[in-house]
């Protein structure tokens, strides 16, 4: 714990320096899980030693957020169109949570992208289109 600390802070003093009030000076964009399908009867190799720190697990030793991208793809299983979560780390500095959240919308509406999350099975409505989305729901 006292390396994950230390680690935080020289993160927050040399990489993503806090900004004025509640913004950050820089964001890091950063891949946060595989994109592939991990299906259940796929054999893996042995289980084997796990690294103690990964670049997957920056955003969650940092506490910050990350958000969730769905991408269209063909199961084998269901032989039909699935939905797969590609998880990417937005990461700004300590406290900037709501301008992260204001800057991903902004970017979200000007590439025509949803702004509204679902509950259920789809994060958001599916469409027929090259972004496999369909427009915002009216609430």
């Amino acid at each position: 714990m006292k390396e994950m600390d230390v680690y935080r802070k020289w993160f927050a003093d040399n990489v993503m320096k806090e900004g004025e009030g509640t913004m950050s000076d820089a964001i890091m964009i950063m891949p946060v899980s595989c994109y592939a399908p991990d299906y259940r009867d796929t054999i893996h190799g042995p289980p084997g030693s796990i690294s103690s720190f990964s670049e997957g697990y920056t955003a969650s030793i940092l506490r910050l957020p990350q958000f969730v991208v769905p991408v269209k793809y063909e199961s084998r299983v269901s032989g039909r169109s699935e939905y797969h979560p590609i998880t990417v780390g937005l990461v700004g500095a300590s406290g900037s949570d709501t301008m992260l959240v204001e800057l991903t919308k902004q970017v979200l509406k000007y590439a025509d992208r949803p702004t509204v999350l679902l509950t259920g099975r789809n994060t958001w409505e599916p469409g027929n289109n090259v972004r496999n989305v369909g427009p915002d729901p009216k609430l």
